[in-house]
């Protein structure tokens, strides 16, 4: 699957990575480095990789929540947070 991702938007990411760092020998290893790291993924993983892919806009479902927080601003670190809430035991 990563191959086929990889063709439908490789243009686009080449053309926007050379833009910001106009390296193309780090722009394969980037490549080289999301290829591993997809064969490293586990099995449930890209399986719910694969359903995404089938359901672009999976992430607008009514039954999807997120949240950004800006850990510094909100609590004075990301350590503090984790005292208030808990939130990386």
């Amino acid at each position: 699957m990563i191959e086929v991702r990889r063709k439908r938007h490789e243009n686009e990411l080449h053309e926007k990575y050379m833009q910001l760092y106009h390296n193309e020998q780090c722009y394969e290893e980037l490549m080289q480095s999301l290829e591993e790291a997809y064969q490293n993924r586990p099995a449930e993983l890209r399986r719910l990789d694969n359903k995404r892919e089938k359901e672009p806009n999976w992430y607008r479902n009514r039954n999807m929540l997120g949240i950004t927080m800006y850990p510094k601003l909100f609590a004075g670190g990301i350590k503090r947070c984790d005292r208030a809430f808990g939130l990386f035991v």
